[in-house]
């Protein structure tokens, strides 16, 4: 069951011959309230559907798409497409669920149909920049002040 209280989970579909690779029928019912969010150690948004966490790859409009982020340490094919909060495509995954990370983070529900999404995941890149522009110039700052003395 996912944060946002999905208790019908998607019937899979087998369409490749790999145990670990599974298609999942479109949802046909859309979320109300949005989709649950955990933020990276660099700030970015990470969705987080069924308990596996994805970034944001791309969006078009007010579709989006949405990579496992375990895609290159396990060659991980999971992906999702949403159409605003509602999953149109969702692909299974080569790994287990990423319940460990998700029990150390807080999740946040945003409502996609009502936010930029190409804006929030770019402020959330500038807001990091700054931060570590920020880190250097107090770094900076020290070893001045450690050449002084």
């Amino acid at each position: 069951m996912c944060a946002l209280g999905m208790a019908n989970e998607p019937q899979r579909v087998e369409k490749s011959e790999s145990p670990h690779i599974k298609e999942y029928p479109a949802e046909t019912e859309l979320i109300t309230g949005g989709r649950a969010f955990i933020r990276s150690q660099r700030g970015a948004p990470l969705l987080v559907k069924d308990n596996f966490i994805y970034r944001c790859e791309r969006t078009r409009g007010n579709r989006s798409y949405w990579l496992c982020v375990r895609y290159k340490s396990y060659k991980c094919t999971g992906r999702i497409i949403c159409q605003g909060n509602a999953v149109m495509k969702q692909t299974g995954h080569t790994h287990q669920t990423d319940h460990a990370r998700l029990a150390q983070s807080t999740k946040v529900v945003y409502d996609l149909t009502k936010i930029n999404l190409t804006s929030w995941i770019k402020a959330a890149a500038n807001q990091q920049r700054r931060r570590a522009a920020a880190r250097i110039e107090r770094m900076r700052d020290l070893q001045i002040k450690l050449d002084i003395d």
